[in-house]
């Protein structure tokens, strides 16, 4: 785990354990990535660094950014983290919300490489089978790659579900060495 993930987890648990109890997740998760894309500008990333701004000055920076996104709480919130020269961590305080926000909804995030763009139609149909036949909900991620040819590589977490025409053809070869093998 990297420095920065062992930094931001405790927060972004606060936080997380915060949403949920007051039933404000998708609140909290809005706040968090408006947040983090103004910490990651290049222009903010130099403030922090620069040591004639305290953390007032920058918790004011992130207030008058953001604060329409922001209640008492995720101004307390941007306090804390400015008060302990922690803003620089707000973008993997925000991965890691969202990380634990996927698990206690049960979203998976699935990738789905094919050759060809796939239609609304079509995505739609395997995001439902995918939900139905692993009982969750599923972020649909879609990738092209002139390369797979035929058919489409899903990858749902550890599970890899190879559905090309490659790796139909590769397993049908590994079938028939076996079968030579055992044939000799």
């Amino acid at each position: 785990m990297s420095e920065a993930n062992q930094i931001a987890r405790p927060y972004a648990k606060a936080a997380f354990d915060y949403a949920v109890d007051k039933q404000q997740l998708e609140q909290w998760s809005v706040m968090l990535q408006a947040l983090a894309l103004v910490i990651s500008d290049a222009g903010v990333q130099s403030l922090l660094l620069d040591p004639t701004y305290n953390s007032n000055d920058i918790a004011n920076l992130a207030f008058d950014v953001v604060g329409k996104h922001l209640d008492e709480y995720g101004k307390n919130f941007v306090k804390l983290l400015a008060e302990y020269d922690r803003m620089e961590f707000i973008p993997p305080i925000h991965q890691l919300f969202e990380k634990l926000k996927d698990e206690y909804q049960k979203v998976v995030e699935v990738e789905v490489v094919s050759a060809f763009t796939l239609s609304g139609e079509l995505a739609d149909k395997l995001k439902l089978a995918l939900e139905k036949r692993y009982g969750c909900h599923v972020k649909l991620n879609a990738e092209v790659d002139k390369a797979v040819i035929g058919g489409a590589l899903i990858k749902m977490g550890d599970k890899v579900i190879d559905g090309t025409a490659l790796g139909k053809l590769n397993l049908l070869q590994n079938y028939l060495n076996a079968k030579e093998r055992l044939c000799l």
